[in-house]
């Protein structure tokens, strides 16, 4: 009885008890590794995909506007009042498409969360709506002269979906001063440029004179070189650290 009770106080007090921690199967070790490099590589390649896509949308419309300028300088150096408003009208568009894919170029550099399909899905709509406002005002083809008012539609379509989208893709409800004041810009971007089509519109109908029709572009164009502006500061210069778009 006494041998007894000293093998249950050597059991109970864990002497020949000794847990030892199991290691980690080398097998499992390597699959972590693996998804983790795989997961990096997707990552990688998303990333290369809107840095690509967008550089070489900003590529192309850059061409096409030092391209565009010998084309329309004969017209500039007539000094025609009549074409002089439509090559206002073209290259401020086309300078504030210019602007904006550099600070998208930007804010893609800058990225540091994980890459939607949100992401490449509307950096591929807004670069395809900004090649065709491009076409339309002639960019890649006519000059100045054979440009009516009704080709800017385009332009005002472009920035209306790239506003509309940005709201739908990165509407946030958080509530930070930062994030409303992006929804606000995005809105406005839309309104004034729904409002363009609709003096376009009134316009080819005969309701609306070519003169006032222009100025009100002139003055909507103005507007949204200040949204623009105004986003840029607030996503490029002043961005919060800790803030993801």
């Amino acid at each position: 009885m006494a041998k007894i009770r000293i093998i249950v106080e050597q059991l109970v007090n864990g002497q020949w008890i000794k847990i030892k921690s199991i290691p980690k199967s080398p097998v499992s070790v390597e699959n972590g590794k693996s998804d983790d490099n795989n997961s990096l590589r997707n990552e990688n390649a998303k990333k290369a995909l809107i840095k690509v896509w967008v550089a070489g949308t900003y590529g192309a419309f850059f061409a096409a506007f030092t391209r565009s300028i010998p084309v329309d300088w004969a017209a500039i150096c007539n000094n025609c009042s009549t074409v002089n408003d439509i090559l206002f009208l073209k290259y401020g568009y086309s300078f504030w498409f210019l602007i904006y894919f550099v600070v998208s170029n930007i804010n893609n550099e800058q990225m540091s969360r994980k890459i939607h399909i949100r992401d490449i899905i509307f950096d591929i709509i807004h670069s395809i709506l900004a090649l065709i406002a491009a076409h339309k005002m002639g960019l890649f083809s006519t000059g100045a002269e054979a440009l009516m008012l009704g080709d800017f539609q385009w332009s005002n379509i472009s920035i209306i979906s790239i506003c509309l989208l940005s709201l739908a893709f990165y509407l946030d409800y958080r509530g930070k001063d930062y994030f409303i004041l992006l929804n606000v810009l995005r809105f406005i971007g839309a309104v004034i440029g729904l409002c363009n089509l609709l003096v376009l519109h009134f316009y080819s109908d005969g309701s609306c004179s070519r003169m006032d029709a222009i100025f009100i572009l002139k003055v909507n164009m103005a507007l949204v070189f200040i949204v623009l502006i105004i986003y840029t500061i607030a996503t490029v210069v002043n961005k919060p650290q800790s803030v993801e778009m």
